[in-house]
């Protein structure tokens, strides 16, 4: 038995033109959530990256400023700076150089954190020898770009109870914040809803042994 033509056109018959759009409707769709879910993730990769650089940077630097601090005594008679503070080490310390320390300065310059060493006590203008101990890449500053507030210094001395008219110990609190990638050139801060730039602040009370 021949068959008829509607037959033949019913058992060849495709997909409409409407449930064609209604297809690539629906895999557009997907495809934008499948992106969207990896674009999240790859943002949130770059922001821990990020954030862990500033840390480790930050925590290298407090921990070689507290150990300097520790090392030695906060000077006196040397006219601090909120951007430096200078150490008289009476440890018998040997610079890298070889040369006999005998006093130091931690300083904010250029936005990095910098040690000088000195062969006499407290820190004359012309060291000998000066090592970065900040992270590469990274910048240190109180407000960055700018000299740091007079309210909310780098370095902060604070005094113990005094005796005798002598205070009994000093301490060192010190405040800056750490900057990660490039920030805005105008503004110091990072432009918004950019992953591969940080900034935070650190602060951390360091006393004398």
């Amino acid at each position: 038995m021949m068959k008829t033509i509607k037959q033949l056109q019913q058992r060849n018959k495709g997909f409409t033109l409407v449930e064609l759009l209604f297809a690539i409707a629906i895999m557009g769709f997907m495809l934008t959530i499948t992106l969207s879910t990896f674009i999240g993730v790859f943002r949130f990769y770059n922001w821990s990256k990020t954030t862990r650089t500033s840390q480790q940077a930050a925590r290298d630097t407090l921990d070689t400023i507290t150990r300097e601090i520790r090392t030695g005594k906060i000077s006196t008679s040397y006219a601090m700076t909120p951007t430096s503070l200078c150490i008289n080490r009476t440890d018998g310390f040997i610079s890298p150089g070889g040369l006999p320390v005998k006093s130091e300065k931690i300083e904010l310059n250029s936005g990095q954190f910098q040690l000088g060493y000195y062969s006499t006590i407290d820190c004359p203008s012309n060291s000998f020898e000066t090592v970065n101990i900040s992270s590469p890449n990274v910048e240190f500053a109180n407000i960055p770009g700018t000299p740091p507030a007079s309210d909310d210094p780098v370095f902060k001395i604070v005094k113990g109870p005094f005796i005798s008219g002598a205070a009994t110990t000093q301490s060192v609190v010190v405040t800056f914040i750490v900057t990660t990638g490039n920030p805005d050139t105008i503004t110091r801060k990072c432009i918004i809803g950019d992953n591969f730039c940080d900034q935070a602040t650190f602060k951390t009370a360091v006393m004398e042994r």
